[in-house]
């Protein structure tokens, strides 16, 4: 094996998902150095450290390596990469608390992505099949009471882990080692940022303490509402905050998101770097004003953010499904929080003529039978104002393609896909 470490000092090895013969010696090349040679059987895992720039050492790391797996953007999908995965619910606290917790579990196991499914027929779009389109029609992820979880499958597999420290004893056993604690009524991370304001819930993703290369995501509510199928914390989580028509679901750059347990409201959402420490940038976000803090109020601030991050002479503004009548705490949720749950996601450009542009804001403003799927266009299409013959240029945030052309009759004929990411701006117009 031959290796280039320009610009790493270590690089790990995960030898047993490699087409390497285990059962021969592995040579190894890096920086030019002299070669090395691991000897048969190879280990599962191994590492290689350039001292002084050159030579190689390679250490063993077995299972779990010298420092666990470092993190990467992408949020609770990550625990759902074909990694062995166990869902794990408490069995303590009172009998309402247990219940919710075993529902909890019992729904999460219907999943393949961190959301929690409900029990029903595919209703968005309608259907008349009852089948439910979101779930697996067939077997279920597996379920395991806190009291029987081994200690070999703590380490084998991913978690998720559903309830407090007090409702949980694997979340009790691994409390002192991970970044957030809830308990008496807060959500409270290590290094001080800490949340009380009513019932909360808690989604967090982070490596298991006792088997780094691991990961688990746990959900933590105040409250047994906080544990229902369809609850907000794990789709957030999950990314589902596009329209609903698509009902896909994105990876995103939150590692903690807190919401309100009893309604659909987004309290904040925090990420950390490569070696899973708090990234500080939240601390001089700006915080959302009253006015964004609205179903329609938040959806135009992102929709004008956004027209005005590529310069579109209008923008589709379209409310979050998964976010109720108050989407964001005023005050309290910052920029950073929704920028967050938008990691990487571009803004499209839909190219219109004066006529084209008319026919679709008349359609766009007929009213909807649903208030999660209020729409509007930003700013208002002003008849009186608009050119037949003229080119206007419509920004679509959060991959909002289908359903503009679901909306609007229409097939866009000119439409490109921008580079500039639907995080960035929020960061720079949300807020003036």
């Amino acid at each position: 094996m031959f290796a280039e470490l320009e610009n790493l000092s270590r690089l790990r090895l995960r030898l047993h998902e490699s087409p390497a013969d285990r059962l021969r010696p592995l040579r190894v090349i890096a920086g030019g150095g002299r070669p090395l040679e691991l000897s048969a059987p190879l280990p599962e895992v191994a590492t290689l450290v350039v001292e002084n720039g050159r030579s190689p050492l390679v250490v063993v790391a077995g299972e779990q390596g010298p420092e666990g797996r470092p993190h990467a953007p992408g949020g609770a999908s990550a625990v759902y990469d074909g990694t062995p995965l166990l869902i794990v619910p408490g069995t303590a606290g009172g009998a309402a608390s247990r219940a919710a917790l075993w529902q909890a579990a019992v729904a999460a196991s219907r999943s393949p992505n961190p959301a929690w499914a409900e029990e029903r027929g595919d209703t968005w779009p309608e259907s008349s099949d009852n089948t439910p389109h979101h779930q697996p029609l067939f077997g279920s992820l597996p379920i395991r009471a806190d009291t029987q979880i081994s200690d070999e499958e703590l380490r084998t597999h991913n978690l998720v882990l559903i309830g407090t420290a007090e409702e949980n004893s694997v979340v009790r056993r691994l409390a002192g080692r991970l970044p957030v604690k809830v308990q008496d009524g807060e959500v409270a991370c290590d290094d001080g940022v800490s949340w009380r304001e009513g019932a909360l819930t808690s989604a967090l993703v982070y490596r298991n303490p006792e088997a780094p290369l691991r990961l688990i995501f746990w959900v933590a509510s105040h409250s047994p509402d906080g544990y229902r199928a369809g609850a907000l914390a794990p789709l957030l989580a999950a990314g589902h905050l596009n329209h609903p028509v698509n009902e896909t679901h994105f990876f995103h750059a939150a590692d903690l998101i807190v919401t309100t347990a009893e309604s659909a409201t987004l309290v904040a959402a925090r990420s950390m770097d490569s070696r899973w420490q708090w990234n500080d940038a939240r601390a001089s976000s700006r915080r959302l004003p009253p006015a964004l803090a609205t179903r329609e109020g938040l959806a135009l601030g992102m929709a004008e953010a956004a027209r005005k991050a590529v310069a579109a002479d209008f923008a589709m503004a379209w409310a979050l499904p998964p976010l109720g009548r108050e989407p964001v705490r005023a005050g309290q949720t910052r920029v950073s929080d929704l920028a967050a749950l938008f990691y990487g996601h571009p803004i499209d450009l839909v190219e219109v003529s004066g006529k084209e542009l008319l026919e679709a804001a008349e359609r766009i403003a007929q009213p909807t039978d649903r208030p999660e799927t209020w729409r509007a266009l930003t700013p208002a299409v002003e008849p009186q104002s608009i050119e037949p013959g003229q080119r206007y240029r419509i920004a679509l945030p959060v991959l909002q393609l289908t359903p503009y052309a679901r909306a609007t009759l229409t097939t866009p004929a000119r439409h490109r896909r921008t580079e500039t990411p639907l995080a960035e701006a929020l960061e720079r117009f949300l807020v003036p």
